[in-house]
């Protein structure tokens, strides 16, 4: 899982205060206080009954801080709508991370060390026809 933000927005969101005022400075600048910089910035989070979110909410813990949560979203797709619309940094999968980047221009602000999205594919075998589900099923446990 990776924090994201939206690229046209880094000004907004300073996460240390001798920080440069220009995007690429924001990101050489975060670096070495990421992840408890998060505590300054609005933060967008899935909605506490999710598993991605209790396990965000233990890792802030282990961290010893509390985000500053601005909203909180059951819908994932509404979470990066409003992510990208600069509300704040949110949390992503790093396997949509590329096309996060090409669909909102954002950009990853740093790594939330084992949070881990699951997913499940359910489906009868016999009718599972597009290529990638055919090459996800033959790699899973059953």
């Amino acid at each position: 899982m990776a924090m994201m933000c939206l690229r046209d927005h880094y000004a907004r969101f300073p996460l240390r205060s001798d920080h440069q005022s220009t995007p690429d400075g924001f990101i050489q600048e975060r670096r070495p206080t990421c992840p408890q910089s998060l505590a300054r910035v609005p933060v967008l989070l899935p909605t506490p009954p999710s598993d991605v979110r209790a396990q965000l909410d233990l890792w802030f813990e282990r961290l010893g801080f509390r985000p500053k949560v601005t909203a909180e979203f059951e819908d994932s797709a509404l979470l990066k709508t409003f992510g990208a619309g600069g509300m704040g940094v949110f949390p992503a999968a790093v396997l949509v991370e590329d096309e996060l980047i090409a669909r909102y221009q954002v950009r990853r602000v740093g790594l939330c060390e084992d949070v881990e999205e699951r997913f499940f594919l359910i489906g009868a075998e016999r009718k599972i026809k597009h290529p990638m589900v055919q090459r996800l099923m033959s790699q899973t446990h059953v």
